[in-house]
């Protein structure tokens, strides 16, 4: 039986989408750097002497907005984004799971648990925990709906420049119904892992670029379960409520 090559719509949708993304980031760093182009006033002689041995003026990380994050602040967002089912082993190949494709849709409420960690070194970063919550809107192989909730571990490495790197790991419960001839509808199990790249506009505002991976089965409980893996790409939003501004 000849398959059905799944669509590939979301490469343009994707596509579009990083370059809004890349536009915002360079527009970010952009400013960024224009107003540390703004020439300070040269001190008087007095003056000079004075300050002299004093340390500089906030610059580097401490000069950047995600600077600002500490344990205690808590945000808002989602993530939105397309999935699209593959096969993790030639064992499971063959079924209607191979071919899903779904649009999906993270809404999260997050809590920063720790203040930045690791000092000055290039691992240096933060953690945080997320309620979030899980909607999937299949398209391929036939429509269907999921809805459900878990929780998610994010790691933010601070110490890069105007961008934040991050690392995820999360779990939940999900309701399916996506009618497939391999993967059994109803009470479903959620894993999930991935990384992606944040910005912070400014302390408050912050928006994502993200890859993630996800698994869907039900342990067995109920026949069929071969398991639906999808690679996802996601952009996200999120707005900080910053208790230091």
């Amino acid at each position: 039986m000849s398959r059905v090559l799944p669509s590939r719509r979301w490469e343009h949708a994707l596509a579009r989408c990083i370059l809004l993304l890349v536009v915002l980031l360079v527009g970010g760093t952009g400013r960024a750097g224009a107003a540390d182009a703004v020439p300070a006033e040269a001190p008087s002689s007095a003056a000079g002497d004075a300050t002299r041995g004093a340390p500089p003026a906030a610059e580097g990380w401490h000069a950047l907005p995600h600077a600002h994050v500490s344990a205690g602040d808590i945000s808002v967002g989602a993530f939105g984004g397309y999935g699209f089912g593959f096969v993790r082993a030639p064992a499971y190949r063959g079924g209607e799971t191979d071919d899903v494709e779904a649009g999906v849709l993270f809404p999260q409420l997050g809590y920063r648990l720790t203040d930045r960690l690791g000092g000055a070194g290039w691992y240096a970063g933060s953690f945080e925990v997320l309620l979030e919550g899980t909607l999937l809107w299949a398209t391929t192989p036939r429509r269907g709906f999921a809805g459900g909730a878990g929780l998610l571990v994010r790691y933010d490495l601070l110490s890069i420049p105007y961008v934040v790197p991050f690392g995820e790991l999360g779990g939940g419960m999900l309701d399916l119904d996506f009618a497939l001839d391999d993967q059994a509808d109803g009470f479903n199990f959620t894993l999930h892992g991935g990384v992606g790249v944040r910005h912070f506009l400014d302390p408050s505002w912050v928006v994502s670029l993200a890859w993630r991976w996800q698994h869907i089965s039900n342990a067995g409980t109920t026949l069929p379960n071969d398991g639906i893996d999808m690679n996802q790409a996601l952009l996200g939003i999120a707005y900080v409520f910053d208790r230091s501004s």
